[in-house]
């Protein structure tokens, strides 16, 4: 953490610096401050998460390990979790900040927009493996093993173990819900219209095994919303409505699936 607090007192010193000298502020001087973004410690301090953002530009996401002197630099870096036992540490890698900017100038439109890149950093040797046009990511409240992800115009949900780099790949999923343990995930399919090997439903899947448990089925036009685990993981709860008569579309069911059965 001392490292840390230099840096920190570093920065807070800068605006008094430039009163001392009384330099003429204008916004090529605002441009060059910098900000430390959200400092985290996690894994009982080891390992301290924070980034180095500018006014304007590109910031770095830094890892820094206290006890050993360690630090690793990610360039457009944000949004980092170190998993429970501190070997890895997964999190986004922004786009450039002139490629984003000119997208907008362009008015691209959001399908078109520069994506951000999901990236896991192996915090022993500092190898970063990363999986670009980056759509969506879940990430459970306790970082075990797994983390579930979206990419760019693709129906999948692709799981990935940051410990083996192993991914599998569900599809037709409309939406997943983890559980804070990081145990397992509930996920709901949406098979297209010609689409006849995936059910329309809300299914169970666990991390450790890989193995998914049908939890309830309804046809194409049914609804399925929200799950909640409570926090031992043994209970889900979650809404559907499996009637998909015109009148009946406003109403909603709510189900509780324990032990394997609804």
């Amino acid at each position: 953490m001392k490292r840390l607090s230099l840096i920190i007192m570093a920065l807070m010193a800068l605006p008094f610096a430039a009163t001392a000298q009384k330099p003429a502020l204008d916004h090529s001087v605002y441009d060059g401050w910098k900000t430390i973004v959200r400092p985290v410690d996690q894994m009982d301090g080891e390992w301290v998460i924070y980034g180095v953002s500018p006014q304007e530009g590109d910031g770095v996401l830094y890892f820094y390990n206290s006890a050993k002197g360690t630090e690793y630099a990610v360039e457009r870096g944000t949004a980092g979790r170190i998993s429970q036992d501190g070997k890895k540490a997964v999190f986004k890698i922004q786009p450039k900040f002139q490629e984003t900017r000119k997208a907008k100038i362009d008015k691209k439109k959001p399908d078109q927009m520069p994506k951000d890149t999901l990236a896991v950093i192996d915090l022993a040797s500092g190898k970063l493996t990363k999986y670009p046009q980056l759509k969506s990511l879940k990430v459970p409240t306790e970082l075990l093993d797994h983390v579930a992800f979206t990419a760019k115009e693709k129906d999948s949900l692709y799981v990935l173990d940051i410990k083996t780099l192993a991914i599998d790949t569900l599809r037709c999923v409309e939406n997943c819900y983890l559980s804070a343990d990081g145990k397992s995930m509930a996920y709901v399919t949406k098979p297209g219209k010609k689409d006849s090997t995936v059910k329309r439903g809300i299914y169970m899947y666990d991390f450790k095994t890989g193995r998914t448990d049908e939890v309830l089925t309804g046809e194409k036009k049914a609804t399925f919303g929200s799950a909640y685990f409570n926090d031992d993981n043994s209970k889900m709860a979650f809404y559907a409505n499996l009637d998909t008569a015109k009148d009946a579309s406003k109403l909603t069911d709510i189900y509780l699936y324990e032990k394997g059965a609804v």
